[in-house]
Parts: C-alpha cells; sequence; structure tokens
C-alpha cells in the first residue's frame, strides 16, 4: 500500500465502512460516523474544530423523506448530523461529556496524523440528496480545490491526495492532488454502497492509478444490515 492512512472525510457511514472493508484498517476517525456536509468539513480543518460540538449548538432533529425518515442531533456551527449519538440519551447532558471527549480524543487522534511524515488518501462522498436535511451540491471542481486550499493551509507539509465520489453523472475530474468521480448508489439503497465498485476504485486509488469508471454498476449480492 503506498499510502500510509486512509481518512474518511464524510459524508456518510458508507465511507468509513469499506476503508474498513478494504483495508483492514479499524482505527477511528473524526468524519467517519456522522452526516458530515462540505462547509462543515472545510470548516473544521481550517479553525482546528474550533467550536466543534459544544453544548449550545447542539439540538435534537427529525427529517423526512418519501423513503425514510431520520432522527439526528444537529451542530448548528458546521451543519453536521449526528445519528449514532445521544440518541438514547434523556437529554443532550445526559451523556455529552461522555461523546464531547471521544471527538476530543478523534480530534487528536487526527491532528497528530495531519503533524506526521504519513501519506494520507482522504476519501469524501457527497450528501448528494442522500440525507433530506442538508441540501448541498455535488462536489465538483470548485469544491475539490477548496478542500485541497483547506487542508494545505492547515497542514502545508502533509503529503496527501483527495479521492471524491458524487453521484450526478460527470466526466472524471483527475489532478496532481484529487480525482472526482462518479459513483451511483444500489438501487435498491444500501447504506454500505456499492460493493463490487468500491471494490474496484480503492484498489486503484491505494496504487495511485488512474480510476477508470466502471463499465456497469450492479447491486451487490451480499445481504444488506441498518446502519
Amino acid at each position: 500500500m503506498e499510502y500510509d492512512e486512509v481518512i474518511s472525510l464524510g459524508s456518510r457511514c458508507q465511507t468509513a465502512y469499506q476503508i474498513r472493508r478494504l483495508t483492514g484498517k479499524t482505527q477511528a476517525q473524526v468524519f467517519d460516523w456522522m452526516i458530515a456536509p462540505h462547509r462543515g468539513v472545510v470548516k473544521a480543518i481550517e479553525t482546528n474544530f474550533s467550536d466543534f460540538m459544544q453544548l449550545e449548538n447542539l439540538k435534537r432533529g427529525v427529517s423526512a423523506s418519501d423513503e425514510f425518515k431520520y432522527r439526528h442531533i444537529e451542530d448548528a456551527s458546521y451543519g453536521i448530523l449526528y445519528q449514532h449519538e445521544f440518541l438514547n440519551s434523556a437529554s443532550l447532558e445526559e451523556d455529552y461529556q461522555r461523546i464531547k471527549s471521544k471527538y476530543d480524543f478523534l480530534i487528536g487522534r487526527w491532528n497528530e496524523t495531519m503533524r506526521s511524515e504519513s501519506k494520507v488518501l482522504f476519501i469524501r462522498q457527497a450528501v448528494g440528496g442522500f440525507h433530506p436535511a442538508i441540501d448541498e451540491p455535488e462536489i465538483g471542481e470548485q469544491e475539490a480545490q477548496e478542500l485541497v486550499h483547506a487542508i494545505s493551509g492547515a497542514y502545508p507539509a502533509l503529503d496527501f491526495r483527495l479521492l471524491l465520489l458524487t453521484p450526478q453523472a460527470r466526466t472524471p475530474l483527475r489532478t496532481e492532488k484529487y480525482d472526482v468521480l462518479t459513483m451511483e448508489q444500489p438501487n435498491p439503497w444500501d447504506w454500505r454502497g456499492d460493493l463490487d465498485v468500491w471494490g474496484e476504485w480503492l484498489p486503484q486509488a491505494l496504487a495511485s492509478a488512474a480510476l477508470e469508471e466502471p463499465r456497469r454498476q450492479q447491486p451487490s449480492h451480499e445481504p444488506a444490515t441498518q446502519a
């Protein structure tokens, strides 16, 4: 493997799941298990997570689409949604310190990696209509450049590359610092994504090979489980 670390930048749990499945890396990272919009990720990197998960910025919410209903906790400062935290708590205050301590630890791990000599592959998927509470554009050249600028500005010595995946059909973009590719979600929908396409692309990305659009995307035959 050419990269020392493979790190999810969101926007959902699928990215972290596939990194673990295909690389064997199980060490948690800060953006793994949340819904993280583009602006929230950029802000976190540029501000070193200033005011991240402050109690006064957290609020409960429910959002719904025709197919899904979600309960979540929103960090209003970042637009980040937590779907796995606090939901069994009688109040936000009840479990806040424990959960905040966990994210403080993950932020410390993030900073240690960012300031190391590691070679890092970041992977991010667009929200792309996946979550009804978040309205944000697909990943394109502008979003890719904003992420490169944020990471390079915050960690100028870091050796990194971005693999950015968007459900909107587009011509692939490849530069020295990033690939932007179309990755459609399977139908019927599976929170894990298309296992076959992930299994094709991620090994190529790890080898720094030129990624090619798959000829055809088909639902996986592996049984789905709920995230």
